[in-house]
């Protein structure tokens, strides 16, 4: 009769024990699941803050070149703007001394000249 009992115990222990790895084995994989799970997230999450950052790279850059194309245009018309500013007071002056002064008549010729072939113009008229 004792060996029953403990051959009963034994089986019984046996199907406990087989029941515990089980249960073991079940959430081990569920817990893997959840890891790789997370893991599959957090890759998506990465490439798209890659993504992000490159494009915000690229923007970045974008914005530099128009700044700096701005800058030179703002450069190139305060010139113009000087300049233009200088022939006319240099055209006031001529009309002002005109008869007085052949020199400064043929320096307004030179720098006419000189507008011509620097911006292009025509000298006609």
């Amino acid at each position: 009769m004792r060996l029953d009992e403990l051959t009963r115990e034994n089986a019984n222990l046996t199907r406990q024990l087989e029941s515990a790895l089980s249960d073991v084995r079940r959430q081990s994989e569920q817990t893997r699941e959840k890891v790789a799970s997370k893991d599959r997230v957090s890759q998506t999450r990465i490439l798209d803050l890659e993504s992000q950052l490159s494009q915000s790279r690229a923007e970045i850059a974008r914005v530099k070149r128009e700044k700096e194309e701005v800058r030179i245009m703002c450069e190139e018309h305060i010139y113009h703007v000087k300049f233009a500013k200088l022939l006319t007071t240099l055209i006031h002056r001529y009309i002002a001394h005109y008869y007085f002064s052949p020199i400064l008549m043929s320096l307004i010729c030179g720098l006419k000249l000189f507008i011509y072939s620097r911006f292009g113009c025509s000298n006609e008229g």
